[in-house]
Formats: structure tokens, C-alpha cells, sequence
């Protein structure tokens, strides 16, 4: 009888080891995932304006939002994600766009922005709309591979690709390219 008893002790021991071995393996599962998610940090601010402006003053770009999240992760790269954007991009001679997403993304590494979904503003006094358009902060670009409208009171013009160098003035058009020119400004033409 006693060893049954011993047998039946060291069972139970042996089941409450292997239960707490599995407990503390499991709880340091979750204290690295917490660790984790401590590494990676937001920072949430309303009503927010960034400038970033290039040491020469010849490109830069200033964004006022409703909303900004900063988001650090665990590689030490920051995003900024701002809601309800107004963007004014700066060039060496003038200030040419004038730009507005519901959502935009400025990487702090690159200083690139990612204006998404639809985008509207003014290029040059043209008016561009789209979606999905990405900043480069070094290039002075603003490009898209969406489908894009650029108006103006004379003409309207359509694309499936657009690129705008900011600082040469030049817009590149690719793909279902489509034009409509006034010989009046349609809201004059309404009212004849």
C-alpha cells in the first residue's frame, strides 16, 4: 500500500511541475510579446502643423492636421499618420501645390509623405484630383499610379499614371490619357 501511495504522490508532484513548467514557459511567451509591443510606440496629438524645409530652403513641404499619430516600431522607424491634411509644398522660387487627403503618412527617415485615397488641390493653379499620390521629398515629386483628372477652366485631363516635378514645373501623363478643351470656361458656356 504505501508504495502505491508513493506512486500516487509522485504523480501528483510530477503533474503540478509539468503544469507550472508550462505555466512560466507560456508567461514569459507573453512578457516577450509585451516587451514587443512596448518597443513599439504612438504618440497621439490634435490639431497639428509639421514643417519640413531642406537646410537650403530650395524644397520643403508644411502639413496642418486634425489628428497626427506617431508610430515608432521596433526598428526605430517613424511614421507620422495624420488625418484630414491640408500639404503645401515649397520650391526654391515659389510655393506650387496646394494639396488635401483624408490621409497622409510622413516617414521622418526619408521625409517622404504618402497622401491616400482621394487627394485634391491645386498644382500650378491647375486643379488635380486622384488618389494614392506619394511625395519624394529629394526628387520633388508627386506621383501617382491611379487614375488622375487635371482641370482648369480651358481643359480637363485625364490619366492612369501622373507625375508632377515641382521644382521644373513639368507634369509627365501616362496611360488612358484623355483630353477636353474650351474654347469657353464651361460655367460661362451655362450661362449663355
Amino acid at each position: 500500500m504505501r508504495l502505491k501511495n508513493k506512486t500516487i504522490l509522485l504523480t501528483f508532484i510530477s503533474i503540478i511541475i509539468l503544469t507550472l513548467l508550462h505555466f512560466l514557459k507560456n508567461k514569459t511567451k507573453e512578457e516577450a510579446s509585451l516587451s514587443e509591443a512596448i518597443q513599439e510606440t504612438n504618440a497621439i496629438s490634435k490639431t497639428v502643423t509639421l514643417h519640413q524645409i531642406a537646410p537650403d530652403k530650395k524644397k520643403g513641404f508644411s502639413i496642418s492636421a486634425e489628428e497626427a499619430i506617431m508610430h515608432k516600431n521596433k526598428k526605430h522607424h517613424e511614421n507620422i499618420i495624420c488625418k484630414n491634411v491640408t500639404c503645401t509644398f515649397i520650391t526654391e522660387k515659389n510655393t506650387p501645390a496646394h494639396l488635401y487627403s483624408v490621409k497622409t503618412t510622413f516617414n521622418t527617415e526619408t521625409k517622404n509623405l504618402f497622401l491616400e485615397n482621394t487627394v485634391t488641390g491645386t498644382v500650378n493653379n491647375i486643379n488635380l484630383k486622384g488618389s494614392n499620390f506619394n511625395y519624394d521629398f529629394n526628387k520633388q515629386t508627386i506621383k501617382s499610379k491611379e487614375k488622375a483628372t487635371l482641370s482648369h477652366p480651358r481643359f480637363n485631363i485625364y490619366s492612369n499614371k501622373t507625375e508632377i516635378k515641382l521644382k521644373d514645373k513639368v507634369v509627365k501623363l501616362d496611360g488612358g490619357i484623355k483630353s477636353e478643351f474650351f474654347i469657353s470656361s464651361p460655367t460661362n458656356s451655362n450661362r449663355s
